[in-house]
């Protein structure tokens, strides 16, 4: 774990450089959002789980940041706030460019679950900052808009981007904690606004479903990587 102090904070984040970095030409660099793990190595050991191969194989850069250390079940999807969280990750993006041989027009989002929900809204708010994003088991919510995943917020937000960000949404079909529901109407909602999507939902999602299974990250990153800005 790497700690950054951040607006008073300290905040912490994971990092997984390739063996075979060597700084000689720039890499793209993929930030990836989990709501919740275990602390204090829960954030690193999925980042190294589900990115660790890819990045060996890419190569790329890949960071974790921003765990959500307490999931209230009342509030589940209130752990990111892209007013406090968005500076704090445009900051560890320079932070990671002044240590590492980044290209900037290659930086791409990934989130899981609570993750993903930050995710969603963040690449549609930063859509000229972002090539492509990765949501597992994220989605929207329709009927409501006291969430920050709310399907109404995503369409305006998708109407008012200047570009028309992709989205690959993977998200179980036997997801038992965040509904598949969800992500179908986070996809209907995209292809409605013009963005390029790609889906899948016939993959290993552990005993609930919610997991990610990591045979599946590969062909994720070689479509995100097809993008450009």
């Amino acid at each position: 774990m790497q700690t950054m102090p951040f607006a008073g904070e300290t905040r912490t984040y994971a990092l997984h450089v390739p063996a075979a970095y060597d700084g000689k030409r720039p890499v793209p660099l993929l930030l990836h959002f989990h709501g919740w793990r275990p602390p204090p190595l829960g954030v690193s050991d999925e980042l190294k789980y589900v990115w660790g191969p890819t990045c060996e194989s890419a190569p790329l850069i890949a960071a974790e940041g921003l765990p959500c250390p307490e999931l209230d079940p009342q509030t589940p999807y209130g752990c990111f706030r892209e007013s406090r969280d968005a500076p704090f990750v445009a900051a560890l993006i320079q932070k990671l460019g002044q240590m590492y041989n980044l290209d900037p027009d290659r930086v791409f989002l990934s989130g899981h679950s609570g993750g993903a929900f930050f995710v969603e809204e963040h690449a549609l708010r930063h859509s000229d900052t972002y090539v492509a994003a990765v949501a597992f088991a994220g989605g929207c919510i329709g009927s409501s808009d006291t969430y920050g995943n709310s399907c109404s917020v995503y369409k305006a937000l998708s109407s008012a981007a200047t570009r028309k960000i992709p989205f690959f949404v993977a998200h179980n079909a036997k997801d038992q904690v965040v509904p598949v529901t969800y992500s179908a109407s986070l996809l209907k909602l995209l292809e409605e606004g013009g963005h390029p999507t790609k889906a899948t939902s016939d993959y290993d999602g552990g005993s609930t479903g919610h997991s990610i299974d990591a045979s599946i990250v590969p062909p994720i990153w070689t479509w995100l990587a097809g993008f450009t800005l």
